[in-house]
């Protein structure tokens, strides 16, 4: 129930295990771009979320760079101007250095990855036991 009530305002949850010091964005909704991708999920307030912080290049041991389906990402700033994005793959694409994977969404709402498109929005928030 309180899934469509989400839905109605304009969201849907995704519970998420996100590395420390970048839960900073489970402070917000996000919104898919309105120039959805088939590969990834990008939101439009990130960029906006890390003006001031920058986004050094790193590797997460427990996630090795593979930007498996679910996984969240966050551009570096090796990236540009696209420094902060964060993003979520619909499908495994490979390891890119300009991108640190982050975290990873819980596998029971991975099924609700092909659904957010066009401006919809998503709220990252602990995964169950966090």
């Amino acid at each position: 129930m309180e899934q469509l009530e989400e839905l109605g305002k304009g969201y849907v949850t995704l519970h998420a295990d996100i590395l420390p010091g970048y839960e900073f964005e489970r402070a917000v909704i996000h919104h898919d771009r309105p120039d959805s991708s088939e590969y990834v999920i990008r939101s439009q307030e990130s960029r906006f979320n890390c003006r001031e912080r920058g986004i050094a290049a790193e590797t997460a041991a427990e996630f090795s760079g593979q930007r498996l389906a679910g996984r969240i990402c966050i551009a570096n700033e090796a990236y540009l101007r696209y420094m902060g994005e964060l993003e979520i793959s619909r499908i495994d694409l490979p390891s890119d250095p300009r991108v640190n994977v982050i975290g990873q969404v819980a596998e029971k709402d991975r099924k609700y990855l092909p659904y957010i498109r066009d401006g919809l929005g998503f709220y990252l928030c602990p995964a169950d036991g966090q």
